[in-house]
């Protein structure tokens, strides 16, 4: 009787968190977001004035907006703005200058645990010199701030098919038909 006693006292908190996860699914709603965002992207294959080969980081501002449709799953679109103009290496011989681009993505987000999402999407990169299709690939992480405000923070990995960039971005944003659990 003792064993069978010490048995359900081990299992209660995990019976619970079941019964609880249960209830989280149960109430689940539909939820929309809009977030502004301000970064920063690391383009390793830059070109300098002078020819030769840098590192730079260009400053980046985003808006986004993010549908969330299922527990796991969400879909999004990314909207950023590159602050700066540079040069990127093509190959040995050739470059391709950049002057305040629009990158435009299209995300599918999976939602493994709550608030923090790994995505991967496509679009493209638009300036006034060239139009470049874009890869992105990334992790989101989001802070609740009360009933509808959240802050955010991502990591990215855009690939170009001319170059790569990583970045980094730090956002807040606003929430619309929230979950009954997050209120």
């Amino acid at each position: 009787m003792k064993k069978i006693m010490l048995i359900c006292f081990l299992l209660q908190p995990f019976l619970s968190y079941l019964q609880e996860e249960k209830k989280e699914k149960e109430e689940f709603e539909m939820e929309h977001k809009l977030s502004f965002s301000s970064g920063i992207t690391f383009v390793p294959r830059a070109i300098n004035e002078a020819g030769d080969k840098e590192v730079i980081f260009v400053p980046t501002l985003g808006l986004d907006y993010t549908f969330e449709f299922h527990r796991f799953v969400a879909v999004g679109l990314v909207n950023e703005f590159e602050l700066s103009k540079y040069f990127v290496e093509r190959d040995s011989t050739n470059e391709i200058e950049r002057e305040y681009a629009y990158t435009g993505l299209i995300v599918l987000h999976v939602i493994p645990f709550r608030n923090f999402s790994i995505y991967l999407g496509g679009g493209a990169e638009f300036d006034k010199h060239k139009i470049l299709p874009c890869i992105s690939a990334g992790i989101e992480y989001e802070l609740d701030f009360g009933k509808s405000w959240f802050g955010k923070a991502a990591l990215q990995y855009n690939y170009l098919f001319k170059y790569q960039s990583v970045g980094f971005q730090v956002g807040f944003g606003y929430a619309f038909g929230r979950n009954k659990k997050k209120e």
